[in-house]
Formats: C-alpha cells, sequence, structure tokens
C-alpha cells in the first residue's frame, strides 16, 4: 500500500505540494485521473486540493470509501464554503509548509486512531500569520 495520494485540479500546486510531502513518495494526480489510480491502488491518506470542484469532490470521496474504506482523506477547501463533505476539512487561504507536513505526517502515524468523521478545522488567521 502507497502512503499517500495528493488530487488537484492546479498543476502548479498539485507540484509544489509533492515536493513538500516527498519524504512520503506521494502519487500526484488530476481529479479525471484519480479514480483510474484508486481502482488500482490503495493509499493510506488521500489529500484532495481546494482547486477539485465540489462535485468532483464528492465523487472522490466516495470513491475512496468504496475501494478502501480504512483511507483517510484530507480536504483542503477555501473559506467559506458551505457543503460539509463529512471528512477532514481544512478551509484556509494560505497554507504553510510546516502545517501541511506536520498534518499530513500526523494523519499518517499509525499508532493513532483518527476518525474522518466530524473533523473540521477552519482556519480563523492563515498559518503563516500564527507562526
Amino acid at each position: 500500500m502507497r502512503k499517500l495520494l495528493l488530487i488537484g485540479d492546479d498543476l502548479v500546486l498539485l507540484q509544489t505540494r509533492a515536493l513538500i510531502l516527498a519524504e512520503w513518495d506521494p502519487l500526484a494526480a488530476t481529479s479525471s485521473e484519480a479514480p483510474r489510480i484508486l481502482d488500482g491502488q490503495t493509499f493510506e491518506l488521500v489529500l484532495i486540493g481546494q482547486s477539485v470542484k465540489a462535485e468532483r469532490v464528492a465523487e472522490l470521496i466516495q470513491k475512496v470509501r468504496s475501494v478502501s474504506p480504512s483511507t483517510r482523506l484530507l480536504l483542503l477547501r477555501v473559506p467559506g464554503g458551505s457543503q460539509n463533505f463529512d471528512v477532514e476539512t481544512f478551509d484556509g487561504l494560505v497554507m504553510n509548509p510546516e502545517w501541511l507536513r506536520g498534518t499530513v505526517a500526523q494523519l499518517l502515524e499509525p499508532h493513532q486512531s483518527h476518525s474522518s468523521h466530524d473533523r473540521k478545522h477552519t482556519a480563523t488567521k492563515s498559518p503563516l500569520e500564527t507562526a
């Protein structure tokens, strides 16, 4: 099982996240490529970026849950989104690379139990402002 799948439709953001999270050897894919990849591989964590449209996010979450119910999901969204996807969510415009690395590391820790239900994090300040 591979550790990490990054999904996004902004190729610059996708490549940047892949570099930031390189220690987990992530596989990066667009939202149109991801379903095919999910059919052939399982992942410990799937990160869906804010460039993926809400309708597509719902489809991807359903796909992940159907092929690998134990896979954790992390959703990055822009503030103000009204749709609740019932997965770990970060609402924020700016994500500090260290915040992203730390969050992924925490979600990939094998000895901790993480529930994807009722977990939503809303940033009142950007992680850069709190540093």
